[in-house]
């Protein structure tokens, strides 16, 4: 088993084997005044082995502020059966989606925060958040990308 992916984003949900991702790729929000409330979600998908189904297994998410202290310790565990009509597949690999809301963290102060996400005692994955004052100006809300032929 490996994290393929872990995302700050705006809304995340799973269903089935399937993720759904909202605003995602955060790196920074703003809120008017601190303490204030996280309001993201944190998406992962979780790539499961042939050996990996049928069992459950940890996860483990510390949200550090500025100074490394912690704001909150999330555990649980999540886990998925061999998907049906697969059973002579050897080698079977599946992408299992997991989301962990923070709407109700409360970040402390200004500054960059950092989300460590380990799962089964496995190596951390850390995301890091820049928390600003105020609000984004115009020139820092993002770009758009278009493709042509």
């Amino acid at each position: 088993m490996k994290l393929t992916a872990a995302l700050l984003c705006d809304f995340a949900s799973a269903r089935g084997n399937l993720l759904t991702v909202v605003g995602a790729g955060i790196n920074q929000v703003f809120r008017p005044q601190y303490p204030a409330p996280l309001g993201i979600s944190v998406a992962l998908a979780v790539q499961f082995d042939e050996d990996d189904f049928g069992k459950q297994h940890t996860l483990r998410m510390l949200v550090r502020g500025p100074d490394r202290a912690l704001i909150a310790a999330i555990d649980g565990s999540f886990g998925a059966d061999r998907p049906p009509g697969t059973e002579t597949l050897a080698g079977l690999q599946t992408v299992v989606p997991v989301v962990i809301p923070l709407g109700a963290v409360a970040l402390r102060e200004v500054g960059l925060h950092g989300f460590e996400i380990r799962v089964d005692r496995g190596r951390a994955t850390t995301l890091t958040l820049w928390a600003r004052e105020g609000s984004p100006a115009a020139d820092e809300t993002g770009s758009e990308v278009t493709a042509s032929r």
